[in-house]
């Protein structure tokens, strides 16, 4: 047989090479994929492993109380084994039951404002919640401080720690005619006084009492004969026999008026508008009246109001 070709030779030479470089490459690809598996791997087993053991707060219910504490709470989250202390600002809750892994109870002790929530155990600490405590109220103005004895007019009150609210006191009569406009404002209708003085105003809510607020009932200014009150029309001059009609009276110096009687009844809720007109709901009663407007110096001529009885089908 004749001498091979050199190029037969280096053909083969050639092919030898690319297989090794061939399987070099696959086996360093091999390499990085598992490194990077492995990487991934341990990756998710730490996750798992600080997941499991990491401590949080996801609800707290109520999230709010009274300054004085003393409220048992519910906590949610994840994590609550061992447990140590739970932290509500500086002060530590009292009675901590574990119901399950995401689920504990606790009585919050005293503090005031909004504070943060926090939870110890054996991992370390959670991160915070918020909680708050509502204060009593407390009265920062009243306006108009003064106003008459027969009461029944409204007065706003300045401050803050309305929203509880139950009753107001004046002095040592209390009204629960009042209207919560906010936490800030409330809007009170003055119960009535039997003598000329300044009384101590206070709030009463859910959440303690207020401070004392000087509020002053004005005596009933005299007046000379001259003064004395003369109606001329109501409008309207009839209404049910259920009474609850609002009327209006027009006559002179009505600014003297403390009553209006309607025969023997009188009527509620009198409104002095200025000297010439007062507004008074009608008391319930039977057939043809007469109306009186009441003053220091005695009664005003009457005018006669109709009681209308309901008509039967």
């Amino acid at each position: 047989m004749g001498a091979k070709h050199p190029n037969f030779e280096l053909k083969k030479c050639v092919q030898k090479s690319v297989n090794f470089i061939y399987v070099y490459f696959i086996y360093c690809r091999m390499s990085v994929l598992k490194k990077v598996s492995d990487k991934s791997k341990n990756a998710k087993r730490s996750h798992h492993r600080r997941h499991k053991k990491h401590l949080f707060i996801s609800n707290i219910r109520p999230h709010y109380c009274p300054c004085a504490g003393g409220k048992k709470v519910h906590i949610y989250g994840h994590n609550f084994k061992s447990i140590k202390k739970v932290y509500f600002g500086n002060n530590i809750a009292s009675d901590v039951k574990v119901m399950d892994y995401g689920h504990m109870t606790a009585v919050v002790p005293s503090g005031d404002g909004i504070v943060k929530v926090r939870i110890i155990n054996k991992h370390g600490r959670s991160g915070i919640f918020y909680f708050i405590y509502e204060g009593a109220p407390h009265i920062n103005l009243i306006n108009p401080s003064s106003g008459p004895l027969a009461g029944q007019n409204n007065i706003n009150i300045y401050g803050h720690g309305f929203s509880k609210t139950t009753s107001v006191k004046f002095g040592e009569n209390s009204t629960t005619e009042f209207t919560i406009l906010s936490d800030y404002l409330l809007n009170v209708t003055v119960p009535n006084q039997y003598q000329t003085q300044s009384v101590d105003v206070q709030i009463i809510s859910k959440n303690g009492v207020s401070n004392l607020y000087t509020y002053t009932y004005l005596p009933i200014p005299l007046i000379t004969l001259s003064d004395e009150i003369d109606i001329t029309s109501l409008n309207p001059d009839s209404g049910s026999i259920n009474g609850n009609t609002l009327v209006t009276i027009a006559g002179t110096g009505l600014t003297n008026a403390i009553a209006v009687k309607f025969g023997d009844s009188y009527g509620t809720v009198l409104s002095i508008i200025n000297d010439n007109m007062i507004t008074i709901y009608s008391p319930a009663g039977l057939d043809e009246t007469d109306v009186k407007v009441v003053s220091p110096n005695g009664d005003s001529n009457p005018l006669v109001y109709n009681y209308l009885h309901t008509p039967t089908i």
